[in-house]
């Protein structure tokens, strides 16, 4: 079997739940819709509550701001920045006028000169963490490389003072476009490969997912408060995009009605197999598996029934007939309450270009017979052969087998062609 046909996640890979203890949201700020260009984000209200805005240092006469509005659309990672006026908004750096003839262009900033120099931080309404601990703070940001930039806060004393989180110096992903490429290589500050042409332009940014912890001090702490705090110089150089943040969430630890065991997928041609075991179950529902053809959009393929309670390993098990090379998966474990819990994802890779059986919309059909000839034969469970073969030559890529005239019941398919047979299990 190749390498490509099996990848296994180890038994050691829990859910994120080794220990039975996963993350669950308490508090976030999508920063909604349809805020007006040039919103500010002192006086914003958002999902958290009012945010505000405060000086950290010398700013400029015409130091840049902080925004909220679809001027900088608050895209999911792993896509480059956009625009969407007044559609999703995101929190946002951006100059007060002269860029783009009116203040907030987006995450461009103007560090033309001195009177641009800016030091500002954008903090969030008091957030109440009585009841959690083991607490971590989630956003997706774009960023500058060079030598202005963000970093991220958190106050315990409702922001009396301030401490940058440990990882808060964010790093920044900064998309090129093709002219930039070999530029921006050498500085080595590009996207990914699929990411460079699509930030045609270039200084677009790369959304990314950010996970910081927050310390033991935050736990039980009802005087909680993040800040995200902007710095440019006002030396003449500066790189777009300035800074934009949106979907924050923060999580507790809680434990878990499911502790996973192992998560493996095995590939056959189009068909993937998925494994898991569970060590101990309390109060499980169901598992909802999830698949991906891109590794951040999942959609629900199927649901298997939980053990509801116990205290051995128990193995489960799901069928996947796919018509991608490149698969992802994830399990969805949801406990008798509806509280829900991810497992890592998995990748399959399946070879498509084999000969393989398709199931679609009631119908049974042969693929990858490209530049193929030969014959498929169908017999019952006897070995006796029910319709007469089915000739097929290197023009056809594919051939629908034509089950009315049989009974129902389960029938064997076998394909030969001069270098290979392949046999399949149908049920008519």
């Amino acid at each position: 079997m190749r390498l490509a046909e099996m990848i296994t996640i180890s038994s050691l890979l829990m859910f994120s739940i080794q220990n039975a203890h996963a993350q669950t949201i308490f508090a976030s700020e999508t920063f909604g819709t349809g805020a007006a260009r040039g919103t500010s984000v002192n006086g914003f209200t958002g999902d958290l509550g009012t945010w505000t805005q405060a000086t950290t240092g010398v700013n400029g006469s015409s130091a840049n701001n902080w925004y909220v509005s679809g001027e900088e659309c608050g895209n999911a990672a792993g896509n480059c920045g956009s625009a969407c006026p007044g559609g999703n908004n995101s929190l946002h750096v951006s100059a007060i006028g002269g860029l783009c003839g009116t203040p907030d262009c987006g995450a461009a900033y103007d560090e033309s000169g001195t009177a641009n120099r800016t030091n500002k931080r954008a903090i969030s309404p008091t957030i109440d963490c009585s009841g959690y601990s083991m607490i971590e703070l989630n956003f997706n940001y774009i960023a500058a490389q060079g030598d202005d930039g963000f970093w991220v806060e958190y106050s315990l004393d409702n922001g009396s003072s301030w401490t940058t989180f440990t990882g808060g110096n964010v790093s920044a992903s900064q998309c090129c476009s093709c002219l930039d490429a070999s530029w921006c290589a050498f500085f080595g500050i590009c996207c990914g490969p699929q990411t460079q042409q699509a930030c045609a332009g270039g200084e677009q940014g790369y959304w990314t997912a950010q996970n910081l912890i927050f310390p033991a001090g935050a736990d039980n702490n009802p005087n909680v408060r993040i800040a995200f705090h902007w710095s440019n110089d006002g030396n003449g150089f500066g790189t777009d995009p300035s800074v934009a943040i949106d979907d924050i969430t923060l999580t507790y630890a809680t434990i878990l009605a499911v502790e996973l065991s192992d998560f493996n997928g095995t590939a056959e041609d189009n068909i993937n197999t998925l494994t898991w075991s569970t060590i101990s179950e309390a109060n499980s529902s169901h598992f909802i598996i999830e698949h991906s053809t891109d590794g951040h959009s999942y959609k629900d393929i199927g649901r298997v029934e939980a053990a509801f309670s116990s205290n051995n390993i128990i193995d489960y098990n799901f069928m996947h007939e796919t018509s991608s090379e490149i698969n992802y998966y994830r399990l969805r474990s949801v406990d008798m309450n509806g509280k829900n819990e991810y497992s890592r994802s998995i990748t399959i890779e399946n070879d498509l270009h084999s000969i393989h059986l398709s199931r679609s919309d009631g119908n049974h059909i042969i693929k990858g017979l490209e530049e193929k000839s030969g014959q498929i034969f169908i017999y019952d469970l006897n070995g006796k052969m029910a319709v007469e073969p089915l000739n097929f030559d290197r023009e056809m890529s594919e051939i629908g087998l034509n089950l009315d005239q049989l009974a129902s019941g389960v029938y064997i398919v076998s394909v030969t062609t001069l270098t290979e047979q392949k046999r399949f299990k149908i049920q008519k």
